[in-house]
């Protein structure tokens, strides 16, 4: 059973939206893309992803696969929605990826489109500019960053629900591997969404904690 409806997710989207359209940064990318759309009449598709504040490990990550990523849908057949597993948030390892530091995005609202990630495998990458907050190694999460490279993706990974380590840097990652059930269930509504027309897909991202006002 999902955590909540259909419908509480088109509010939880449409509130989030309403939120943050006017903040320069939001604002620039509606001009860019038009205003989200949360799916309706039959089609489209839109991706919610729910932040928990979970217990931090050492190094100011909290290292859980403890978020929740949504795909709601509009379908023929009528209005579908599917929750997995993931995170929102990035692992804990060894490795410096970017020496800015490892990235938090903000919540709020952002598109994606298909593309490859690390050239490879099938997932959804920027459509537009990110924002949200670095961290270098052994450090917590400060400041007020913008990716504009396409390098912030939504894929699979995290095979351990209990260690994303190096599955996340940053990037909203749907947990059981690229392979498992959730991933192939995302991407064939995300390719099914495609078919019909849909080119830019609509991600907005709340704290759990939030949400409460939000429905």
């Amino acid at each position: 059973m999902s955590k909540f409806t259909f419908e509480q997710y088109r509010s939880i989207f449409t509130k989030t939206v309403d939120q943050n359209k006017s903040v320069p940064f939001y604002a620039s990318l509606m001009a860019a893309h038009g205003a989200p759309q949360f799916p309706d009449q039959g089609s489209g598709v839109a991706v919610i992803g729910v932040r928990h504040d979970g217990q931090h490990v050492t190094d100011h990550r909290e290292n859980t696969a403890d978020d929740t990523i949504v795909l709601c849908r509009a379908g023929a057949s009528g209005n579908e929605l599917f929750e997995f597993a993931g995170t929102t948030e990035s692992g804990k390892f060894t490795q410096v990826e970017n020496p800015l530091g490892d990235f938090k995005l903000f919540p709020g609202f952002y598109f994606f489109q298909k593309g490859l990630h690390h050239g490879t495998h099938p997932c959804l990458v920027q459509a537009g500019p990110v924002r949200g907050q670095r961290a270098p190694k052994h450090q917590d999460f400060k400041g007020d960053f913008t990716i504009t490279d396409g390098s912030l993706h939504i894929h699979a990974g995290i095979l351990n629900l209990n260690n994303v380590g190096n599955w996340s840097a940053g990037c909203q990652v749907i947990a059981d591997g690229w392979n498992g059930k959730p991933w192939t269930t995302f991407w064939a509504n995300i390719t099914a969404a495609a078919s019909a027309g849909q080119k830019v897909f609509p991600y907005v991202l709340v704290n759990d904690s939030d949400i409460a006002a939000l429905l």
